[in-house]
């Protein structure tokens, strides 16, 4: 197919000119203009999988080749729908996310990464001078609080027991912390920083390393949850100029279930003076956090009792009104039954 062109004032009856076919040249700069439009939001987003059907079949291909290490498929899924919580595309899930008995850790380089793309993030950087075969040094910023620093040393890995395995002492050698002590320090201070201070964007994982090192809380709520670092108190550390702090955090209270436990005292206490004082006074004892100190107060404000003075008057019974006659008719509209005549 070819276009046609015409000027609209020289072309003085002469039958319209042929415009040249389009060469090489046009039509790669017309591709290399498409490209462009497509390079945006819309381009990146084209190959990602748009249904759960789609991250299935985008996952069994993965597992068929095997990429990344994956196993299997629902390996492959879980990677992926794991990275999409963190606005990962697909790929980025597949090299950054792992899976390590169960539970889905993180590349120390991608956690890092996370934080620093956050509009949350002033900077997290690590500090040269102060990285060696002995130790590693980050520091990183959030918005409106201090600059918190942070150092990883290879007595604190020794202390954990990571430099010692290995079934024998070939593969003690052959371990990452004995073979790479740089690498896998600077690894451990930047995940341990990046969810102390920015647990939000990474959601508190922990790194893959973290996993394979079996320093990881325990699941159970009710355990001691050691490596549990508050922000707050790493900031004010940070802030006085003394080192990282690290802060043991004891059984995990269920706030919930302690606000209703004294919601049902309250009920049982009714409307006895003496075991209502007893209900308030352990309210004003609970060291319980906010909304749930507030909710079990307004709830006991609530249930309070009215007093004689306060209490209404019985409400008197009214008449009862005969119904009224019912018309010639049934429910039906049908007019040709009578009521029955009463005898």
């Amino acid at each position: 197919m070819t276009m046609t062109t015409t000027k609209p004032d020289d072309t003085n009856g002469a039958a319209p000119q042929a415009a040249p076919e389009p060469t090489g040249a046009m039509t790669l700069a017309a591709s290399a203009t498409s490209v462009m439009t497509l390079g945006t939001d819309a381009y990146r987003g084209a190959l990602e999988p748009a249904s759960l059907n789609d991250a299935v079949q985008l996952a069994q291909l993965m597992a068929s080749i095997s990429y990344c290490g994956v196993k299997s498929y629902p390996e492959a899924l879980g990677r992926i729908m794991t990275g999409r919580g963190l606005g990962l595309s697909a790929m980025q899930s597949m090299r950054g996310v792992y899976s390590v008995e169960g539970r889905p850790g993180l590349d120390a380089s991608l956690m890092q990464a996370l934080c620093q793309q956050s509009p949350l993030c002033e900077y997290f950087n690590v500090v040269p001078n102060e990285c060696d075969d002995t130790k590693a040094t980050y520091v990183a910023k959030r918005v409106g609080c201090p600059e918190v620093k942070w150092v990883y040393t290879i007595e604190a890995a020794q202390k954990a027991g990571l430099l010692d395995r290995g079934a024998d002492e070939e593969k003690k050698k052959r371990n990452n912390w004995n073979a790479r002590p740089g690498a896998m320090l600077r690894a451990r201070c930047k995940s341990e920083l990046a969810r102390m201070v920015f647990p939000d964007i990474i959601f508190g994982m922990y790194s893959r390393e973290e996993l394979m090192d079996g320093e990881v809380p325990h699941d159970d709520p009710n355990e001691m949850a050691g490596e549990i670092v508050a922000q707050e108190e790493a900031a004010i550390a940070a802030a006085r100029g003394g080192g990282p702090v690290m802060i043991v955090q004891g059984a995990v209270r269920n706030y919930h279930q302690e606000a209703e436990v004294l919601k049902e005292k309250i009920l049982q206490a009714g409307s006895s003076r003496q075991a209502r004082s007893v209900v308030r006074a352990e309210i004003e004892k609970w060291d319980a956090i906010e909304p749930y100190k507030s909710q079990v107060a307004e709830f006991y404000s609530k249930t309070k009792p009215q007093r004689a003075s306060e209490a209404t008057a019985p409400v008197q019974p009214t008449s009862i009104e005969k119904p009224a006659p019912v018309p010639e008719g049934n429910l039906f509209g049908q007019t040709d039954a009578k009521e029955p005549s009463s005898t």
